[in-house]
């Protein structure tokens, strides 16, 4: 049915109808005034998830609705990871937890975890030389099962006192013999240790190392200093010579190498004398020498000296017409090495008593000494003169400088050392004028002088106990910094003149 427009029932829906929209119009105004007071935006951190080393501090950041808030902040365990009033959160322990923020009604969280330390790892080489330096590497596991490349957490690499082994930060200095113990300790976690024995140390020439060089028992060879010896060949590449006076007011030089090229000419060489039995003992080496006085082969052999001449093995050695004989017999390096292949395997393949101080970076500033001459015997008079470009000491004898033909320069040094030993004649004839033999003693101890990038330095050398290579200290009980490079030292009598010129 159809009621009229002017009837009871269309009068009624009318009141109502206006009255649901007025309702409506309300709630709408209502909702409208209570989003005018709240932004439109929830809350939000940065970052939302953070990875904290122990003892370090991070800011978190709160937004809301694109606006920086100041929330109240809480953490859900805050011996693991505490928050601060303005959000700066810091890692206690090793952990993860929740750091919330809240501000009107709104929240938010990030997750922070604390890394500590887990375990410390050591590496240091288990040998090193006396007055040789090393880094000691630390490795740290942290506690989220991670290796950094690089240790994150403050270390500290110690030794005892009194030991072998000196320590600052990580270089490790052998300042006596024997062996002592590392250790570092990190902030948190075990420490770990590593042991290191300092054994006798031997400085190295730099030319003669070369890739994949493994050391063999050393070469000493007995090479002419005399009247007709000159020029020399090879002492450049040898990484010790010693010089010393023997009969009749000449010098002779053993020229010792750990490593010899195989093309490397050698010479002149000549005959064997009685300080290479202490030369032997200390490097345990092999002594090459062509002849030698009744006396001097006689104790060569009764203290079992290896030994290489041109008696036995011709076939290493050859004569050249460049000098006068007898100062014409040389060798080569293959030839050398043949020998002692050949006729001493167990030396080439020996493991060496102590260390060869590998090539190394040296810190010294030059010093003033531009000049050093020593007197070694009334007609034997070296001096030398020291060159800041190269580093080194240019020798020259009795005034006219001291070529080696495998290079054409004057035979350059990277260390002279002066070494005042104890000495006396023998009752062994050594020549055919009837000069006696000098014995040299060079298993006691005594002073030296050691000169170094135009520095001096005076201390005391000394064999060890088990006779190996002589060690020097200087004052304070410091070893002596030995350079890469040639070394050369002179063997004298207490009493010999050694001037010195800036």
């Amino acid at each position: 049915m159809v009621t009229p427009r002017g009837g009871r029932g269309w009068r009624r829906r009318r009141v109502v109808v206006p009255a649901a929209g007025v309702l409506v119009l309300a709630g709408a105004a209502v909702a409208a005034l209570l989003l005018l007071g709240r932004p439109a935006g929830g809350l939000s951190l940065h970052p939302q998830s953070v990875r904290l080393l122990v003892g370090h501090r991070v800011a978190l950041r709160a937004r809301l609705a694109g606006s920086a808030a100041h929330p109240r902040w809480r953490s859900s365990d805050p011996a693991i990871v505490s928050v601060t009033d303005t959000g700066l959160v810091a890692a206690r322990a090793p952990g993860t937890v929740t750091v919330s923020a809240s501000i009107r009604g709104h929240t938010a969280s990030a997750r922070v975890t604390g890394v500590g330390l887990r375990a410390l790892r050591l590496n240091v080489p288990g040998t090193i030389g006396y007055g040789e330096t090393v880094t000691a590497t630390v490795r740290e596991t942290l506690t989220d099962g991670t290796t950094p490349r690089r240790a994150p957490f403050p270390v500290r690499v110690s030794a005892a006192a009194g030991g072998p082994l000196a320590v600052t930060g990580t270089s490790v200095l052998g300042t006596a013999l024997g062996t002592g113990m590392l250790v570092v300790r990190g902030p948190d976690g075990p420490p770990a240790s590593a042991r290191v024995r300092v054994l006798p140390s031997v400085p190295t020439n730099l030319g003669t190392v070369t890739p994949g060089f493994v050391a063999h028992a050393p070469l000493a060879i007995q090479i002419d200093n005399g009247p007709t010896s000159d020029p020399h060949t090879g002492l450049q590449a040898a990484d010790i010579v010693y010089e010393y006076a023997t009969e009749g007011g000449i010098t002779r030089f053993t020229a010792v190498y750990w490593h010899i090229r195989p093309a490397a000419t050698v010479g002149p060489l000549r005959s064997a004398r009685l300080i290479d039995i202490p030369i032997e003992q200390m490097y345990q080496g092999l002594v090459v020498f062509s002849g030698a006085s009744n006396g001097t082969y006689a104790n060569l052999i009764h203290q079992h000296v290896p030994l290489l001449t041109d008696d036995c093995c011709g076939q290493d050695f050859f004569r050249t017409a460049n000098h006068v004989a007898p100062s014409n017999l040389f060798s080569q390096g293959r030839l050398l090495l043949g020998g002692l292949a050949s006729g001493f395997p167990s030396l080439a393949h020996q493991t060496l008593a102590y260390a060869l101080l590998a090539p190394h970076v040296d810190r010294l500033h030059p010093g003033p000494i531009r000049t050093v001459t020593i007197d070694q015997t009334p007609v034997n008079i070296p001096a030398y003169h020291y060159n800041p470009v190269s580093r080194t000491w240019q020798r020259w004898l009795n005034g006219t400088p001291q070529i080696d033909t495998s290079t054409g320069q004057p035979i350059a040094v990277r260390t002279l050392i002066v070494l005042t030993a104890p000495w006396h004649y023998t009752n062994y004839v050594e020549d055919v004028l009837g000069n006696h033999s000098i014995y040299w003693d060079l298993n006691t101890s005594g002073p030296f002088q050691a000169f170094i990038d135009g520095l001096q330095f005076s201390g005391t050398w000394h064999r060890p106990a088990d006779g190996g290579p002589i060690l020097y200290t200087v004052a304070g009980g410091h070893p002596l910094p030995l350079p890469t490079g040639l070394t050369w030292v002179e063997v004298v009598p207490a009493d010999t003149p050694v001037s010195i010129s800036d």
